[in-house]
């Protein structure tokens, strides 16, 4: 990131590698190879184009094999689409990831929330090695859910939250 100096002001200059995103039909549902770096300023791309393709799609693969850089943002799209397929009970599937994604979800600990696909195996058939339903069973079978319901209760007043023991 070079910065330039003018008078007391420094102006910086960033190269910001563009998100290219893909779409494949494949027999047992979409494919997305995304390349690229998602950041703050590419996640919101990405995300339209998760929610545009998981209210369509059963079955949504992720090849992100391309993927150069991931950051928080990066990371609170995937998690925030796996949680509205899992609504609308679609799966959300990583087919594939660089090591620049697989960094982030094992540093964070989220590796364990999203379906992975084989590393080697055609997308259409890691569905049947990860033991994910397909076809007409597919209907019948939906994800379970990864996250559960919160219950909040009520507090009306100070006096009824719950009181920390010593």
């Amino acid at each position: 990131m070079p910065a330039h100096r003018h008078g007391r002001r420094v102006v910086t200059t960033m190269n910001v590698e563009p998100l290219l995103i893909s779409i494949e039909r494949i027999p047992d549902g979409t494919m997305l190879f995304v390349r690229g770096e998602i950041d703050l300023a590419t996640a919101p791309q990405l995300r339209n184009e998760l929610l545009r393709h998981l209210v369509t799609a059963e079955r949504l693969w992720l090849d992100l094999t391309g993927v150069t850089f991931m950051d928080s943002s990066g990371l609170h799209v995937l998690i925030a689409s796996q949680r509205r397929a899992d609504l609308l009970g679609a799966h959300l599937v990583i087919a594939r990831a660089s090591t620049a994604v697989d960094r982030v979800l094992d540093a964070t600990g989220a590796s364990p929330f999203f379906a992975r696909g084989a590393e080697d195996v055609d997308p259409s058939v890691a569905a049947v090695s990860l033991g994910l339903p397909t076809g007409a069973k597919a209907e019948k079978n939906r994800s379970p859910r990864l996250w559960p319901r919160r219950r909040h209760r009520a507090i009306a007043s100070v006096k009824d939250a719950p009181r920390p023991r010593a």
